[in-house]
């Protein structure tokens, strides 16, 4: 945690610091350092209220969400998206900001799994930043066109381009987003039956979690890894082991407000447990679950389409 004033808050004028803080930020972000991202994210938003700039107060919000969800502060995310989008509405045809938008754009296509939406936003992301030398989303981008071939039964293709963006995250010293690379990478070594590989990889990413508080994909890891173990199942201890994996991975959820992955990870428990004739407790455990989305859905409609 930072616990002095930086070098960054006692030169310049005001812009001149946001930026320098807004780099410092983003530095330690890619390098896993969550917490000390989070404090400078915090001063980011004090000083750009101090500044009265609608621009620097959208950015300053933006940043700190990007944050909160490496973090896995979930619940805190919208009120720092709705006071972003608040403070700035204009529109930015900056290529970054392009590149920017077709990633996430990807990124969401990729937790809706839907591989061919996710290659058509990736090749676009590609073209841009090598166009521009844009390193850094060049790799990730080479990552989801890996998962979206891996997807779409082309996992030897998919294993090559999801190996060579890991690699080059790490020659960029870049440790953000590689744990849900590895989970990527591990999937797809479980769909071609490599599962020793798959759970080393698993391994490392949990390391990586605990090293750095990038959680956000600290559910799906659990729950893939326990997939991983009913594929490898030669032992009644691999089949408890799963088992406790699903529950870890519900925790995780439940107590991060993720109610996709908690959705995913009851799933996942439930077919365990009617394979071993629990039927009512798997019916008990995925009705209790879905039911939260039918009532989250529910609400929505009620309040109407103008509802904040």
């Amino acid at each position: 945690m930072l616990g002095r004033k930086l070098l960054s808050e006692q030169v310049g004028d005001a812009p001149q610091r946001f930026h320098a803080l807004m780099g410092l930020r983003r530095y330690y972000l890619h390098r896993g350092r969550m917490q000390t991202a989070h404090e400078l994210g915090k001063r980011l938003i004090g000083l750009a209220h101090s500044m009265q700039d609608p621009v620097h107060l959208s950015r300053a919000h933006m940043l700190h969400q990007e944050t909160l969800y490496c973090l896995g502060e979930l619940e805190q995310i919208q009120r720092h998206c709705e006071e972003g989008l608040a403070a700035y509405d204009r529109q930015l045809s900056h290529p970054f900001n392009l590149v920017l938008a077709l990633y996430f754009d990807a990124f969401l296509h990729q937790f809706r799994r839907e591989a061919h939406a996710v290659e058509e936003r990736v090749e676009e992301v590609l073209q841009i930043s090598l166009e521009q030398g844009f390193a850094l989303y060049q790799a990730w981008g080479t990552i989801l066109r890996g998962w979206s071939l891996a997807e779409r039964g082309k996992e030897s293709d998919g294993i090559n381009q999801m190996c060579k963006g890991i690699a080059a995250l790490r020659s960029l010293g870049v440790e953000r987003t590689l744990p849900d690379s590895l989970a990527s990478l591990a999937r797809a070594y479980g769909k071609v039956g490599e599962i020793e590989k798959g759970l080393i990889l698993l391994a490392e990413a949990l390391d990586l979690i605990s090293e750095t508080g990038e959680r956000c994909w600290e559910a799906e890891l659990y729950r893939l890894k326990g997939e991983l173990l009913l594929k490898q199942s030669e032992t009644n201890r691999d089949i408890d082991d799963a088992e406790v994996c699903f529950r870890r991975a519900i925790d995780v959820a439940h107590r991060q407000s993720a109610k996709s992955w908690e959705l995913r990870a009851a799933t996942s428990l439930s077919h365990l447990w009617q394979e071993q004739g629990k039927r009512d407790q798997a019916y008990g455990l995925l009705h209790g679950t879905y039911a939260w989305f039918q009532r989250a859905t529910t609400r929505r409609s009620e309040e109407g389409p103008n509802a904040a």
